[in-house]
């Protein structure tokens, strides 16, 4: 069973996503969009190379995609693609949003 819960990964673990996170929002959605994709994946992976991060950090932002209309967001998930994200990491998370926005009554 793939963990799709951020919780439930080691504390380093969460300590890089947050860090993954936020330099890909930086990279997508801040002043560095416009740099080169090749530059935005160094980036990334100089905060983390570990798959399962990476793949937390796709299923977040796939899931921004789907599920609140963020068109950006899918750049932001190719970016974490590209750096090596687990995709079925990334599935199991866009899984387990999709029932978190269920259970609070959205779509």
């Amino acid at each position: 069973m793939v963990e799709s819960s951020p919780s439930r990964l080691a504390k380093g673990q969460r300590l890089e996503l947050a860090a993954v996170s936020g330099t890909g929002r930086r990279w997508t959605f801040g002043p560095l969009k416009d740099r080169p994709h090749g530059d935005a994946v160094a980036a990334v992976r100089a905060e983390s190379t570990d798959p399962v991060v990476l793949g937390h950090a796709m299923g977040t932002a796939l899931a921004a995609s789907e599920l609140d209309e963020e068109p950006r967001a899918q750049v932001l998930a190719g970016l974490y693609e590209s750096a090596g994200a687990d995709l079925d990491v990334a599935a199991a998370v866009l899984a387990w949003q999709r029932e978190r926005y269920r259970i609070r009554g959205h779509r």
